[in-house]
């Protein structure tokens, strides 16, 4: 399969590229609302505002004329974190994940990045996630969401 990441940064020159992708990862991660509440406040100004500053990025994987996986970056002197990260169903298997975090190890500068996922979907990242050797850090309860446990790989949040 071909496939190729994109960091959407090098967009920033083309708006209506830029506005259309940007756009478009939304509409592929929206569901992640119901995990994180304020998810589409945070999306379209923290990352949108962090990308244009410099100190966030998306990553994101094109196979097959879609959107086959996604990388939300976050890279501040204190903390360097995958806060997002998807491989939509149909694109599972075929090392896209795999690339994703590579990519992200690139922009963030580091192979242990923070990273978050919620309890109940730690099942889908943990081959993933061994692979890379992540570190299971703590667990937190009601962090983003209430009545949901957050838990942290390679670092603790503050």
């Amino acid at each position: 399969m071909n496939i190729s990441n994109i960091k959407i940064s090098n967009l920033l020159g083309s708006p209506a590229h830029f506005d259309f992708y940007f756009d478009s990862i939304y509409h592929t991660i929206f569901q992640l609302k119901e995990d994180y509440p304020d998810f589409y406040k945070w999306y379209y100004d923290q990352v949108r505002d962090g990308i244009l500053n410099g100190n966030r990025e998306i990553i994101f994987t094109i196979a097959k004329d879609y959107i086959a996986g996604v990388a939300i970056l976050k890279k501040e002197q204190n903390e360097k974190k995958i806060c997002t990260l998807r491989v939509f169903d149909n694109f599972q298997h075929n090392g896209i994940g795999k690339k994703l975090v590579l990519g992200s190890f690139d922009y963030l500068h580091t192979y242990k990045p923070l990273i978050t996922v919620s309890s109940h979907r730690e099942y889908q990242f943990r081959r993933l996630f061994n692979y890379f050797g992540f570190k299971k850090g703590s667990e937190l309860s009601n962090y983003y969401s209430f009545g949901k446990k957050e838990i942290t790989f390679n670092g603790t949040l503050e």
